[in-house]
């Protein structure tokens, strides 16, 4: 049994690894990576996103430069909720884009500014994930 659960272990990390990839140029989005971390340290990152079929992509800015990740669409009719494109200009600040047809939709909030450090109505301290999602732990 404990093999079994190492093998099941093993495949869910290494499934869940390959949807992540991180970027430090310009590319166009694959329907086979979820997720994308763009280190621009070097430069501006352009991510365009596909102009077929549906799916989703969510783009984060990993890196605390002052450079931005710009996300896109690859097909120049297509919009981000009514916008040619959006821009991630802060470290953590994600964004989850979905499609339908030509129309991309842009899941928000993004990154929240500043927590605070407790939530008074638990014993727990209030965390931000990379994605800009709040959790509560402890408590």
């Amino acid at each position: 049994m404990k093999l079994w659960l190492c093998l099941v272990l093993a495949f869910s990390v290494s499934a869940f690894a390959a949807n992540v990839a991180l970027i430090k140029s310009s590319t166009t989005a694959d329907p086979a990576v979820g997720t994308y971390e763009v280190d621009t340290t070097k430069g501006n990152v352009a991510v365009f996103l596909p102009a077929t079929g549906g799916g989703s992509f969510t783009v984060i800015k990993v890196s605390s430069d002052a450079h931005t990740v710009i996300v896109a669409c690859q097909l120049a009719a297509a919009t981000i909720n009514g916008n040619a494109s959006m821009s991630l200009t802060t470290q953590y600040q994600a964004i989850t884009c979905v499609t339908v047809g030509s129309v991309w939709h842009a899941l928000l909030p993004m990154r929240v500014p500043s927590l605070p450090t407790s939530d008074p109505h638990s014993a727990g301290t209030l965390f931000q994930d990379v994605t800009g999602f709040v959790h509560v732990s402890g408590g």
